[in-house]
């Protein structure tokens, strides 16, 4: 959060990270054993937020699906699981093929703040993957569990370099952060409410204000 100038700096209401596609994914039902991972409580506030349903499987193809008129890619991958699974179990009847094609699960991307999509996410104890700022790294939460995962992507930090000394020279950053990352939910909702108490602070003085 950066405060500077004369006049007091406009930004929108809540802490704004900088500007990164981020991108996330909510299974309802697993197709393999069936599993139910969202009641309809859950299902509801999923799409209060903003959550589109989506037939991908992972949060990278969030995005394709939600704004590419063309799906190829997720079409190829349904037909590779499914053909997988009936390998394993056998052919579908009428009825598992109906819900095979069911759009079960739930999908949502953002430009920035993808602070606060964790945050809502965390608060409801929901299931999530989410695939941040460009695919840099990815964040894992499993509903109950006491830590969510943060994977750091370093193949795709390096894209778009062209030498190897800029390729080490970028990892060299990067590894600054751990590769498999184990952070606390209780602590990580208790220093985000820090930082909005802070925020809320800053903006009753006039140094910041919502747009």
């Amino acid at each position: 959060m950066e405060l500077g100038g004369d006049e007091p700096m406009k930004i929108r209401n809540g802490f704004v990270s900088n500007s990164s596609s981020s991108s996330f994914f909510v299974v309802k039902k697993n197709s393999w054993d069936k599993k139910i991972y969202l009641t309809k409580k859950e299902e509801d506030i999923l799409v209060k937020y903003g959550f589109q349903k989506v037939e991908c499987f992972r949060a990278d193809q969030v995005d394709c699906e939600l704004f590419h008129e063309t799906k190829a890619s997720i079409v190829k991958e349904q037909e590779k699981e499914k053909r997988q699974f009936e390998k394993k179990y056998g052919k579908l009847s009428k009825k598992d093929a109906e819900s095979y094609k069911e759009n079960c699960n739930y999908g949502y991307s953002v430009t920035c703040n993808q602070d606060d999509v964790i945050l809502f996410l965390l608060k409801n104890n929901i299931t999530f993957e989410a695939s941040c700022h460009y695919g840099d790294y990815t964040v894992i939460y499993k509903k109950n569990e006491k830590n969510f995962l943060t994977l750091q992507n370093y193949g795709v930090q390096c894209r778009g370099i062209y030498s190897y000394d800029e390729a080490l020279e970028r990892v060299g950053w990067v590894m600054k952060d751990k590769s498999i990352e184990e952070v606390n939910v209780k602590e990580w909702l208790k220093n985000r409410a820090r930082q909005d108490k802070e925020f809320e602070k800053e903006m009753s003085k006039g140094i910041i204000k919502k747009i």
